[in-house]
């Protein structure tokens, strides 16, 4: 079970974050900067890698979109 972090101070915010490691704990000395940094990266980390529906369907209404405006209307072939 994960430590909580030790408080070093308040203002500005510091503390130390005991992370189990193998073979040993490392012991995280952070402050807000590098704490907002690391939770960004673990939910990036924990985020399904795998397209969802929603992302399928945003992908298929950008292909229609860049195919709409590529292809010529009707009638417009050979004008420039």
């Amino acid at each position: 079970m994960p430590a909580m972090p030790t408080l070093i101070s308040r203002d500005p915010l510091i503390g130390i974050l005991e992370l189990d490691t193998d073979p040993d704990p490392i012991d995280l000395a952070m402050h807000r900067k590098v704490a907002e940094r690391l939770m960004s990266t673990v939910v990036e980390f924990l985020l399904p890698k795998e397209p969802t529906r929603r992302h399928l369907a945003v992908e298929r209404l950008e292909r229609a979109a860049d195919g709409a405006a590529a292809e010529p209307k009707r009638g417009e072939e050979g004008r420039l």
